[in-house]
């Protein structure tokens, strides 16, 4: 009789691993073989990786239920196949115990009726889980700031400090040489040559706002009236910030570089892809890099432990057609990326 320790895979498999066999230890349980990972003919199939080593008279130990299936006849079917074989099943989390070896009819239609309950109970768990998660990842994404619209807001609200500045140099500059001239002239101890130097100063101090205004916007002294100049540098400032819109536009719609190898892929879609909200069936555009999504098709928001391990997920959401992920930015809806989840070969 040998005694079998299974835990589901997870990003953490080994701590987790090491934790159950510790608690199983606990409760008076001898683990001989522990096993993590399913086999992708298991992982088709349905089966533990343990199927083919399980003997009548073998016991399974899981740390929950709900590590045997994603859903209530998965869950269920892997039980009763291990009841058929005549294999008892541990659940430590659970404290319940599945005897294959009953052969009393009344026991086993309980042990049955208790296996459904179980299977049921497994199932809503895991499905509100993935709600709280998915509820979790759309109030981060609610609550952060938008990267896009705030890099776009950066070199208009830079402008608009520089323009304040160079308006309030230009009032004070009026109001000095409007108000200055006046009281030197009535003054009747002002001489020829006193107001001479005063308006050489006025001049003097009037040009610093308009020279630094034309070195700021790269432009040649135009000669001709204030209001001349005034206007060539408001054009330049405006074709300025064009520029500077136009260039960060132009960045944003440069597509990122996820950098994920396609063994990632293949566990970001085994983690996401059977998503019913984010199913998109018969699409209607191109599923490809740089397509655009339209409006009355729903983004999935990618789960908060994915984003965890994935940093360049941060800030997109995703569609799954068919064996593919598409990852799509949400402000421009447009498709950046495209995440494989079938196996190659």
């Amino acid at each position: 009789m040998t005694t079998y320790l299974y835990e589901a895979p997870s990003s953490r498999s080994r701590q987790a691993l090491a934790t159950q066999w510790r608690r199983a230890e606990a409760v008076g349980l001898a683990i001989d073989e522990a096993f993590t990972e399913r086999g992708a003919d298991d992982a088709d199939r349905g089966r533990l990786p343990v199927h083919d080593k399980l003997k009548a008279g073998d016991t399974l130990v899981v740390s929950a239920i709900g590590s045997l299936g994603e859903s209530y006849t998965e869950i269920s079917d892997v039980i009763r196949d291990l009841m058929r074989r005549r294999i008892c099943l541990r659940s430590i989390n659970d404290n319940l115990t599945f005897d294959g070896r009953i052969v009393d009819a009344g026991k086993q239609a309980s042990r049955d009726s208790l296996i459904a309950f179980a299977a049921a109970a497994a199932e809503v768990e895991k499905t509100a889980k993935r709600a709280a998660e998915e509820r979790q990842a759309l109030v981060e994404e609610l609550s952060a700031p938008e990267p896009i619209a705030r890099d776009r807001q950066g070199p208009v609200l830079q402008f608009g400090v520089v323009a304040a500045q160079l308006c309030a140099l230009a009032v004070a500059a009026f109001l000095v040489s409007f108000v200055s001239p006046k009281l030197t002239r009535n003054s009747p101890a002002a001489s020829s040559l006193q107001m001479a130097e005063l308006d050489r100063q006025r001049v003097e101090e009037s040009a610093p706002p308009l020279a630094s205004f034309r070195e700021m916007q790269g432009e040649r002294p135009a000669t001709g009236v204030a209001k001349t100049e005034q206007g060539t540098a408001s054009q330049a400032g405006a074709s300025q910030l064009a520029g500077d819109r136009n260039n960060q536009e132009a960045s944003n719609d440069a597509q990122p570089s996820l950098g994920l190898s396609p063994e990632r892929e293949r566990e970001i879609f085994s983690t996401v892809g059977d998503w019913r909200s984010a199913r998109v069936k018969n699409a209607s555009f191109p599923v490809a890099p740089g397509a655009l999504v339209p409006r009355a098709v729903h983004l999935a928001i990618f789960p908060r432990r994915l984003i965890a391990h994935e940093a360049g997920l941060r800030g997109y959401r995703f569609i799954v057609a068919g064996q593919r992920i598409a990852v799509v930015d949400p402000a421009s809806r447009r498709i950046v990326a495209i995440l494989n989840g079938q196996r190659e070969g």
